[in-house]
């Protein structure tokens, strides 16, 4: 296995029937860099770019990268339209982050402790909205 396989696991076949199972899991293999709440069941990929103040957002955003901050307000707004997906270390899922991403049609990840000490600038990771989990790399996440 290598990372972005997706491993599907059963078990616990009844007895006298086959062809069924009890237990169906799946599971992308990856490295998980940070873990939090999602709203929006979409993925996004890109480049993280971390921010303190909405200038500094604002400033260092291009179409298509990761926003990394604390938390949002309506000042961050004009950077959270240039991103692919959005990550907050505070909030939850009707926080201001999550509500703008839903409007955005872009995934989010709220909640997500450390993200700022673990993610850093010009870090390549994939944001799973399915799962509120953010992956070192390219991950594909489903089949």
């Amino acid at each position: 296995m290598k990372e972005g396989d997706i491993v599907v696991v059963t078990a616990g076949v009844p007895m006298g029937i086959p062809g069924t199972t009890n237990m169906l899991q799946v599971h992308t293999v990856g490295r998980i860099l940070v873990k939090g709440l999602s709203l929006l069941k979409k993925e996004a990929f890109g480049v993280v770019k971390k921010a303190n103040t909405p200038e500094e957002a604002l400033e260092k955003m291009e179409r298509g990268n990761i926003l990394v901050v604390s938390q949002t307000d309506k000042d961050f707004v004009p950077a959270m339209r240039k991103a692919a997906a959005i990550i907050t270390e505070h909030g939850g899922l009707t926080c201001h982050a999550a509500i703008v991403a839903l409007e955005l049609g872009i995934p989010c990840v709220v909640s997500a402790s450390n993200a700022l000490s673990v993610l850093e600038d010009g870090m390549m990771v994939t944001v799973d909205g399915f799962r509120g989990v953010v992956y070192a790399g390219s991950v594909r996440l489903r089949a």
